[in-house]
């Protein structure tokens, strides 16, 4: 029986570009189920509270006032500025936790540098500056909470 013939050597066949699916749906980039939403509206308790009332107008604007006082967040944020209190009060959680942070991350980095140092005892007191200056600013005036409602006088 006679041997078989030689298979042709061919080239391997170049890759073909990938192709980017294109998506059914008009959203590229989401899940084929959830269209893109409107932002939801704010919470509002539907029984209120035991105590709780609607804001207040102001008498000159007739704007909704906060029940926050800004002289209580003022000085609050004055003298427990280092743990964010003034922002904790006014319901501003994040810039109360950044302030926390930078004030006790400097106090930290400038007590592991040692006392001896003088550099870290420059810095230290600038995370308890930033406070203090944003409880003269919430004393000053026109502030609002977390809600958007402008602090009472």
């Amino acid at each position: 029986m006679p041997a078989p013939p030689p298979r042709p050597v061919t080239p391997p066949a170049a890759a073909a570009p990938a192709v980017q699916p294109m998506s059914p749906i008009a959203y590229p980039g989401l899940p084929m189920s959830v269209p893109p939403q409107p932002p939801a509206p704010r919470y509002r308790p539907l029984s209120p509270a035991p105590g709780f009332r609607e804001p207040a107008p102001d008498r000159l604007t007739g704007e909704p006032l906060s029940s926050r006082s800004s002289l209580t967040a003022g000085l609050l944020q004055v003298f427990l500025g280092g743990v964010g209190a003034g922002r904790f009060y006014t319901g501003h959680v994040a810039l109360a936790f950044a302030q926390m942070s930078v004030a006790w991350g400097i106090l930290v980095i400038g007590l592991c540098a040692g006392f001896a140092l003088v550099v870290p005892w420059l810095f230290m007191w600038v995370g308890f500056i930033w406070p203090v200056i944003d409880g003269i600013v919430l004393l000053a005036g026109n502030q609002r909470d977390s809600d958007g409602y402008r602090l009472r006088s």
